[in-house]
């Protein structure tokens, strides 16, 4: 036996099952008598079984010791991660923090991520953004947090949001609160935590007002009688939303009509004639359809008889009989046979495909063959359980310990321990595998994807919980079955099996027996969608540029892994803005650099060779960091936040980039970028050059600024002799050339992406990087319109990041003309004196 190896776990989703497998796979092959062991935080747990490693709730960046022999401890280490740095390598140069001056006051943005355009008053054509149960006439409330608590309840029983979204959004209330001291004042309350399954909006009139801190100035309060509650389920679209419901409750008087509407009818009425096309009875209730919402996972509509498996939450309880030595010992005979057969059949299932799906039928091999769950079942069978009864419980012990971890992926992985059990019983109980003779919608709960009948087409997938994190819903996407999670428990008791479902996987809804024309409905709206999303698709496919080959890079915008993985599948020339505060956002300590290594090493893994531009953190007063102390701003706008962190807390952006810089040089890579954001002085990017290179002295990183506080339009010329690339934040950029609150309903037609000011300061810098031989790139929200990309492309930007559902669309604008005709759309564009384009979002 070697001296014990440490590692660092490197995968951002800590030791999840996928991994594990892998290790048990390499366990499995040393002797019986060879100890495989991991050691983390005083546990251990034998590396033969899957759902002990899971037991310990290792993280991304966890330092974890490996007892085995050193061949094997070596392809574990590979499997995990690389050695701990707990110093830096010999010649290493040490990062150090050089002082970044004190900026020159300028405004920055409320939210600091580009946001869409759409109007959230028109969510789709299918489902309205509310039900009538969300709009109350409602009684009195003890404070702030009671108000939006008693509108959150309804979201939850409608299967809208998670309680955890409620309860973010009351802690968010208190820090940062929303009451608008409009005529008559209302509040919005809203966060940008996880847990919303579906865009919604519940609002209520309370009989006696209820005190909020005011938007504008917390120290202040407003008493409000109208309270709304806003759930948005994609980080990127949570500005628009807001000022979209800001803008539906100020026009037309809204807000004071619903104040004195006698009753709720009346407030519906209000609504209605606010927000037409939106608010429809009709549409909400479907004809007397049962409608359930929950969050698209896959897109598509399905329409199929239900094939309901149940709740797997109620298990099969080991009933301890009086079984002779005998009947127990053929019993754990039965019991191998099983363990056996359904690990050879999930095997040859892997070898059957690839890529992830493969991962993942490996992994329910390895729990099949998982000791830990075999010892435990045994030991039930011993006491005098059956075979089916006692797999359940043996399961079901393992689950609730990796639920207890508190980790949304090893919550999602209980439900995967789960899944093996009900498959494993339904073999020992040689009972009939679900499924039929004909295609079905399949309902349950915590499904996995050995729920899937294996004897029939899955047409889709409706389950009543689920996980962003789920193993069935990567296998849903990759087979092209339309499928919706989060539909609440009201599901399962709302549909009987063999009634007809439609699921709608582009909007995220179940309906249940509905009628025949809603049904030609959304299979036409459906049919037109996949038609028009293929045609764009062709015609974009091979794009890259003008139509005369002048070259432009189509990237688009990330939070994630997951979402840089998404936009290169989709075609994305690279990712152009990788937003790391909404990675690390949630934290609730400060990233360790081991960490943020690990992230940055996937992300570099994920592009492929692609161009991926990093944003360093951009938190503020606005968009708090758990792990950064809140602090109140009388104009959080105007306030410290993105480089200006800097002045407070030298350390955080420069462990920030020399973790960027550990991984570009352990991938040997020369295709990552990393900007700055809220630059205002030239003296500010001459420092941010110094940070990046004293942590890359080769040189390896692009060092690029965004554009978005005016000052820089100004100094232009100097800007680009400093760095080596330019990136325009549009959206930030209007805001503060406008001096227009981007939140302000009353001064949305100043944020118009064609006004002639934001196109002469977007001419202003390509002028100014064509002198200094450097780059310019767009990743605000404008590079997401055709017309308006056209002309960027047209004075000279050469990078579009966009939105992925624009991609195609943009490609084919820019495709469609040639440089000297895009030249020429810029040059007739600049010279008006008015705005050339109206860009409205429409969904």
């Amino acid at each position: 036996m070697s001296e014990p190896i440490s590692v660092v776990v490197a995968d951002p989703a800590g030791l999840h099952a996928r991994p594990a497998g892998a290790v048990a796979g390499v366990a499995a092959g040393c002797g019986d008598d060879e100890i495989v062991l991991l050691r983390h935080a005083g546990h251990q747990a034998d590396a033969r079984s899957v759902l002990e490693m899971l037991s310990l709730g290792i993280c991304s960046g966890s330092i974890v010791e490996i007892v085995a022999p050193e061949y094997a401890a070596r392809k574990i280490e590979e499997i995990l991660g690389s050695a701990p740095d707990s110093a830096p390598e010999a010649g290493a140069p040490e990062i150090s923090a050089p002082e970044i001056p004190a900026p020159v006051v300028g405004p920055a943005s409320p939210s600091g991520t580009p946001a869409p355009v759409p109007a959230v008053v028109a969510p789709s054509a299918e489902y309205p953004l509310w039900a009538p149960r969300l709009i109350a006439r409602l009684d009195r409330a003890a404070d702030a947090a009671d108000a939006v608590r008693q509108l959150g309840e309804r979201l939850i029983s409608l299967g809208a949001i998670d309680r955890g979204y409620l309860d973010a959004t009351i802690e968010r209330e208190r820090v940062q609160p929303t009451g608008i001291p409009a005529d008559p004042p209302f509040a919005i309350a809203h966060s940008e935590a996880e847990g919303v399954h579906r865009l919604s909006l519940a609002i209520g009139v309370f009989a006696e007002p209820v005190s909020f801190g005011r938007m504008d100035d917390p120290s202040q309060n407003v008493a409000v009688r109208t309270v709304a509650l806003l759930a948005v389920p994609h980080r990127s679209h949570h500005v628009s939303a807001l000022k979209s419901v800001i803008d539906l409750l100020v026009n037309a008087g809204t807000a004071e009509r619903l104040s004195s509407a006698a009753d709720e009818q009346a407030m519906w009425g209000v609504l209605s004639e606010s927000a037409p096309g939106l608010v429809d009875p009709a549409l909400a209730e479907h004809g007397g359809s049962r409608v359930f919402g929950g969050r698209a996972v896959s897109s598509g509509v399905a329409v199929a008889p239900a094939r309901l498996l149940g709740d797997p939450e109620t298990t099969l309880t080991a009933v301890i009989e009086d079984l002779d030595d005998a009947a127990v010992e053929a019993e754990l005979v039965y019991l191998e046979r099983v363990l056996a057969d359904a690990s050879a059949r999930w095997r040859t299932e892997a070898g059957e495909t690839d890529g992830e799906q493969a991962d993942i039928m490996r992994m329910y091999a390895a729990m099949a063959s998982d000791p830990a769950l075999r010892k435990a079942a045994e030991t039930r069978i011993r006491r005098g359980a059956r075979l089916a009864a006692a797999l359940a419980e043996a399961a079901e012990e393992h689950a609730r310990t990796l639920r207890a971890v508190g980790d949304e992926y090893l919550t999602a992985r209980a439900d995967d321990v789960r899944g093996v059990a009900r498959a494993l019983s339904r073999l020992a109980a040689a009972g009939p595998q679900p499924g039929g003779a004909g295609p079905c919608v399949v309902v349950g709960r915590s499904l996995t994807v050995l729920d899937l009948p294996a004897d029939t087409v899955v047409a889709g997938i409706a389950d009543a919980a689920g996980s962003t994190t789920s193993h069935l819903g990567m296998v849903a996407q990759a087979r092209g079955i339309p499928a919706v999670f989060g539909l609440g428990d009201g599901l399962l008791s709302g549909v009987q099996d063999g009634e007809t479902v439609l699921l709608d996987g582009w909007n995220g809804a179940v309906e249940i027996e509905p009628a025949a024309d809603r049904v030609a409905a959304l299979l036409q709206t459906d049919a037109e969608r996949r038609a028009r999303a293929d045609e764009t698709a062709v015609a974009a496919a091979g794009i890259t540029g003008t139509r005369d080959g002048t070259a432009v890079e189509f990237a688009a915008n990330a939070a994630d892994i997951d979402g840089i993985r998404e936009a290169i599948a989709a075609g994305a020339d690279g990712i152009g803005l990788l937003r790391t505060e909404l990675a690390f956002g949630e934290f609730e300590r400060r990233p360790s650099r081991a960490q943020q290594r690990a992230f940055f090493a996937d992300a570099i893994d994920a592009v492929s060779g692609r161009r991926l531009v990093v944003r360093t953190f951009d938190f503020g007063t606005d968009k708090p960091a758990r792990f950064l102390p809140v602090t109140s701003e009388q104009n959080p706008a105007l306030g410290v936040r993105g480089l200006r962190l800097h002045r407070s807390d030298p350390e955080l952006i420069a462990e920030q980039v020399g973790a960027l810089a550990d991984a570009v040089h352990d991938a040997d890579a020369d295709n990552v970028a990393v900007m700055a954001p809220m630059v205002t002085t030239v003296d500010e990017a001459r420092a941010f050059r110094e940070l990046v290179r004293s942590a890359d002295p080769a040189g390896r990183l692009q060092i690029g600024v965004m554009v978005e506080v005016p000052s820089l339009l100004f100094l232009a010329d100097e800007i680009a002799e400093v760095v080596d690339f330019l990136s325009v934040g549009t959206n930030d950029l209007t805001q503060y050339l406008m001096a227009a609150d981007r939140l302000s309903p009353a001064l949305a037609d100043l944020h118009d992406p064609g006004s002639p000011a934001l196109l002469r300061a977007v001419d202003t810098l390509c002028a100014a990087a064509r002198r200094a031989g450097i780059w310019v790139g767009v990743c605000g929200e404008a590079a997401s319109d055709p017309a308006w990309a056209a002309l960027a492309v047209g004075m000279g930007v050469s990078e579009l990041s966009v939105r992925l559902d624009r991609l195609a669309e943009v490609k084919v604008a820019v495709g469609g003309l040639t440089i000297d005709e895009a030249g020429q759309a810029a040059r007739e564009a600049l010279g008006t004196g008015s705005a050339p384009l109206h860009t409205e979002r429409k969904n």
